[in-house]
């Protein structure tokens, strides 16, 4: 199956979540969560939810460490890791460890498949051996985690490493070098700086020179728990707390106002397959899965998705055209952008009463750029045809990088993070936006 085709096929999936709304999944099949315990705070409820990640540790064991400090490492790492949800499941965290010094200690560590209680994890962190190792071989760790631990991953979990080090490599060009080729292969780079000697610029190479993923500790007994919480990956929402009604005799719970009835919306996704590739386009179809199974959206919302035609076929037969200019003008076809034109088009067309749209429903559309070109200017305009018809506008990015400051004023570009991350803050902006306070929507997140 080539790229054309199986592009198109993932587009028949994006049509078969959206048909299967009496057979949504409940929240809790979703996601998993760090802790049942929610926090108060006034009229709503901070919840955290925890997210399926595939996390790379990867441990400086070498000279320059004294024995017990390598133990106070090994005892941050094993708290730190006992307040994931950590497993083989489907929205579990897998954990790999490797730990190097002069070279890799390869036996000394573990593969995201390993283990899959938290127990194992936890024991192994907290009895791996010290190497005193003569050299920092950081780059090599690196690529080992790379190239080895991170090469059969989920493609719907996001990928982060952490490297944990007190000295500088050797070869500080070749650490540079192996980070910048880890992020390029889409993993996020943290690295946790420990004692004086390290220095900010090996600390930023192995970041791909981001300081918000650079963490400093004075020393290995400064590893506290505020270090443990700028690292742990929780997202975090303010949802409304449950109203009660008290008489003289009993105080009896009563559910807060269903999402369908407060916001009966019609949501569109709109997305170019061509645009954003195969792999994005998979990124997005997760996106929407999360989206219209999430329990919140259980009733009172309609989907639909703008896309584009696939084209009926693949190239062409060898007898069609006599001419370069010809075969050029047919090829356009896979190499343009039509976002805005796509936006366009559902300004005009998907809300309206012959495409299934009501007129008591809220306008919702979710438009979805990934790395490729686009025309901003074109998408802009094309973004405030649509908003005159009343929409509320959102964006997603699959790729953090994409600049969008040309968007028009109103537009609400979701915070850059996994797919899931991503519809659950667009679930709860759209069921509790004109309830939380400015700013309150979203509290924390891993990514930036």
């Amino acid at each position: 199956m080539n790229v054309l085709a199986l592009t198109c096929f993932l587009i028949l999936q994006v049509a078969a979540v959206l048909s299967a709304g009496d057979k949504r999944l409940s929240l809790g099949d979703l996601i998993t969560r760090i802790s049942d315990k929610k926090i108060y705070k006034g009229e709503f409820i901070e919840e955290c939810h925890q997210e399926p990640i595939e996390l790379g540790l990867v441990v400086d064991s070498s000279v320059s460490i004294q024995d017990d400090d390598f133990l106070m490492g090994q005892k941050f790492l094993s708290d730190f890791l006992r307040d994931y949800d950590i497993g083989q499941g489907r929205n579990q965290v897998r954990v790999a460890v490797v730990t190097f010094g002069r070279g890799v200690y390869v036996k000394d560590g573990f593969n995201l498949t390993t283990y899959s209680r938290k127990e194992d994890v936890l024991h192994h962190v907290t009895h791996m051996n010290f190497r005193a190792g003569s050299r920092t071989d950081t780059g090599d760790a690196i690529r080992y985690m790379r190239d080895v631990q991170m090469r059969d991953t989920r493609p719907w979990a996001p990928k982060f490493v952490i490297v944990v080090t007190d000295g500088n490599s050797q070869r500080w060009m070749w650490t540079r070098l192996q980070a910048r080729r880890a992020i390029a292969a889409n993993i996020t780079m943290f690295a946790l700086g420990i004692g004086p000697k390290v220095s900010r610029r090996e600390l930023l190479n192995l970041v791909g020179g981001d300081p918000s993923r650079v963490i400093r500790a004075r020393s290995y007994d400064n590893l506290d728990g505020d270090l443990k919480d700028t690292l742990a990956k929780k997202t975090c929402f303010l949802v409304p707390k449950p109203t009660t009604t008290t008489t003289t005799t009993t105080t009896t719970p009563m559910a807060a106002q269903p999402c369908k009835e407060l916001y009966p919306s019609d949501i569109n996704f709109i997305f170019s397959p061509a645009a954003l590739g195969v792999e994005t386009t998979s990124w997005v179809t997760q996106f929407i899965s999360h989206t219209v199974t999430n329990q919140e959206l259980d009733s009172g919302f309609q989907y639909g998705a703008v896309t584009g035609d696939c084209p009926d076929d693949e190239g062409f037969e060898l007898k069609r055209y006599s001419d370069a200019q010809s075969i050029r003008d047919h090829l356009v076809r896979y190499d343009r952008n039509n976002l805005p034109q796509l936006v366009q088009s559902a300004a005009r067309r998907a809300f309206t009463a012959n495409s299934g749209g009501r007129q008591n429903a809220t306008k919702i559309a979710v438009i979805f750029i990934g790395n490729g070109k686009v025309d901003l200017k074109d998408l802009s305009e094309a973004i405030e045809e649509l908003q005159a018809t009343g929409a509320r506008v959102f964006v997603s990015r699959a790729d953090p990088g994409v600049s969008l400051t040309a968007l028009p004023p109103g537009v609400r570009v979701l915070t850059p993070g996994s797919s899931l991350s991503q519809a659950l803050e667009l679930v709860s902006l759209v069921c509790h936006h004109e309830l939380l306070p400015e700013g309150a929507e979203r509290l924390s997140n891993f990514v930036e």
